[in-house]
């Protein structure tokens, strides 16, 4: 089974080829805006740097570069599956959450960022699967807390590489 040491390699064997597969999609739709990829490019750098980042000292942070190398594999081998916990994300001009699309890949970025600064994403008490909302009633999620309920969801979807408890 994949660890977590094991987890943030993989990520960042994705990241470049996610770039790639964005970058082709982006052109293959007919969009020419650079600006769009150039944030894509900057935001594969940033996510290889906090995978690498060492551990906060603030305990309901201790695990920020798992979260983020948890969010890049689910979308690259669970697409649909991250897109429907993150679908609090999606909006007209994001079809899905994805690595594969560069604006997937910047919502997925942005949505990393926020969990770890002052937020209102919840984990939904009535959901079967970690499902991300902004409801009043239910508590704030941590990062931390985030990161445990994707990885179970994960073992669940594929109980061969899920992680170890």
């Amino acid at each position: 089974m994949i660890t977590g040491i094991e987890l943030k390699q993989e990520a960042k064997e994705i990241l470049p080829k996610a770039l790639e597969e964005a970058r082709l999609a982006w052109y293959q739709a007919g969009n020419y805006d650079d600006q769009w990829l150039s944030n894509a490019e900057e935001v594969i750098k940033d996510l290889i740097v906090d995978i690498d980042a060492p551990a906060p000292i603030n305990p309901r942070y201790s695990k920020m570069a798992e979260l983020a190398a948890e969010l890049v594999y689910l979308s690259w081998h669970h697409e649909d599956e991250l897109s429907c916990t993150l679908g609090i994300l999606k909006n007209d001009d994001c079809r899905n959450i994805s690595v594969r699309d560069v604006k997937g890949l910047n919502r997925i970025y942005g949505f990393y960022r926020a969990i770890c600064d002052d937020h209102s994403y919840t984990l939904s008490a009535l959901a079967d699967k970690p499902i991300i909302t902004m409801d009043d009633f239910d508590v704030l999620i941590s990062p931390n807390s985030l990161l445990e309920e994707l990885q179970k969801y994960r073992a669940e979807l594929t109980p061969e590489v899920g992680l170890k408890p």
